[in-house]
């Protein structure tokens, strides 16, 4: 059973664990004590509903490309929510029955503060009868979200699309994904050794067994799945 309370709960912690043994400094590793919490909370409520809204990591070197170029470091900011029914078959069904994953990314200019935001959510079908105006995969990153919400976007167009199509994160996932993105190896060496910890790896394969593989087998030929089929993970690949 890929979702497992008390394996979750264990991957949490020592999850937090590894990274604080390589991050000396504390890029990441700082920003990471409401996985302790949360893993207390699902042993105590004994259901995997969580939401994680304070996790932080912290990119102290400028990043090529950034604008503005007075941008010199940024603090990316992870909210997660997801919860699982368990009664599902998986094997037909998408077990996530609620979802939400949030990044929020505050660049400091000198004290002035920049923001840009992104999103992953899985989507809500219309009503019976109904239809999607627009493409609405199953699951899909979009730019902005609620971090941007009263503030000066001056000449910066921002709209909700594209959405564009990606398998649902968890935290352990989420966290990693930040890191592949914005933590290079020159800059913060801890992060090859990071990878290179077997028992980093095998948390991320648990993740991946539960986010990534229902969800990649709608590209399977025979793929019989209701929920994870190439139609819902990425329509775009069949609407004419």
């Amino acid at each position: 059973m890929p979702w497992e309370t008390d394996q979750f709960c264990k991957d949490l912690q020592k999850f937090a664990d590894i990274i604080m043994r390589y991050d000396d400094n504390g890029y990441v590793s700082s920003g990471l004590s409401a996985l302790y919490r949360v893993s207390g909370q699902i042993r105590k409520e004994g259901n995997l509903r969580h939401q994680i809204d304070d996790v932080v990591l912290t990119v102290h070197k400028k990043i090529s490309g950034t604008r503005p170029i007075e941008v010199k470091s940024l603090n990316i900011y992870i909210e997660c929510l997801c919860n699982v029914d368990l009664s599902l078959n998986t094997d037909q069904q998408d077990l996530i029955s609620e979802y939400g994953l949030q990044l929020v990314i505050i660049g400091d200019a000198d004290g002035r503060e920049y923001v840009n935001c992104w999103h992953l959510d899985k989507d809500i079908p219309p009503q019976e009868g109904d239809t999607h105006n627009t493409i609405h995969p199953s699951y899909h990153f979009q730019a902005g979200g609620d971090g941007l919400e009263g503030k000066d976007t001056g000449q910066l167009l921002l709209v909700t699309a594209p959405r564009l199509p990606h398998p649902p994160m968890d935290i352990f996932l989420a966290i990693h994904f930040v890191i592949c993105n914005f933590f290079n190896k020159r800059d913060y060496p801890f992060v090859k050794n990071l990878f290179e910890d077997v028992d980093y790896q095998d948390i991320l394969d648990r993740a991946k067994q539960r986010m990534f593989i229902p969800y990649f087998r709608a590209f399977n030929e025979d793929c019989k799945h209701l929920d994870f089929n190439l139609g819902k993970v990425f329509p775009l690949a069949v609407l004419l």
